[in-house]
């Protein structure tokens, strides 16, 4: 979605206010709650993200159906553009930003104006699931996750982490130990205090192919000494 990306939102929409009311436009419809999501949206947007249509009653009064609606939707657009700006601009306008233009809401703030304020919140903010990172890791390695199962977990929350994970695996050749490690350094600043859990005979998780050892030619001569070595001659 990022759950970053939403954040951002809902804060330059309404500065994080979940009882936040946007005036009227020329047809009559509001915007509601934190993310201001408009009142002909939250029927479909809701049964969407749970499977049951609100009412703008339920929704407004409702902060965690407002995060679940929200988070949703923007997990969808970045799904389809993958950054910030795009995300953000289908939001406000409902087109990506070459599509929208300068398009302008009833209080006059263009599409440009609304991108770049966005990029900026985000730019500052941390993202919530990254948040006391280690203790996370820490929580998951005591329930015997293995490194994969922790990172593929995080990814399952929020495609900007699963897609910067996966990016990390095949750019870095990082093997899944060594990334979550990594995050930990980044997100905490010190390694987690539980071990990885053990896979393969003590080694922590190592996503992909196992490279195998070369195997020794077995030439006359190293057919000698091994012979030698056991005794055999």
């Amino acid at each position: 979605m990022s759950i970053k990306a939403a954040e951002a939102i809902g804060q330059f929409e309404s500065g994080g206010n979940y009882n936040a009311i946007g005036p009227a436009t020329s047809k009559g419809n509001k915007a509601y709650g934190k993310y201001q999501v408009m009142d002909f949206n939250i029927p479909n947007w809701s049964k969407e993200a749970t499977g049951r249509a609100s009412t703008t009653e339920e929704f407004k009064s409702n902060p965690s159906l407002q995060d679940k609606v929200a988070r949703f939707k923007i997990n969808q657009y970045w799904d389809k553009y993958k950054n910030v700006a795009d995300v953000a601009s289908v939001w406000f306008s409902g087109r990506p930003v070459k599509a929208a233009g300068n398009a302008a809401d009833v209080i006059g703030t263009t599409v440009p104006q609304y991108v770049k304020n966005v990029e900026a919140i985000y730019n500052r903010t941390e993202n919530p699931l990254l948040q006391n990172f280690n203790t996370k890791v820490d929580k998951s390695r005591q329930l015997n996750l293995t490194d994969t199962q922790i990172l593929d977990k995080l990814g399952a929350k929020d495609p900007e982490v699963r897609d910067k994970i996966e990016k990390s695996r095949t750019q870095l050749g990082l093997n899944d130990r060594d990334l979550l490690n990594k995050l930990s350094v980044k997100f905490s600043g010190s390694m987690p205090t539980v071990a990885s859990v053990p896979l393969r005979g003590g080694l922590g998780e190592i996503r992909g192919e196992v490279k195998e050892e070369p195997k020794e030619k077995l030439f006359p001569e190293n057919i000698w000494k091994r012979r030698k070595n056991r005794g055999a001659w």
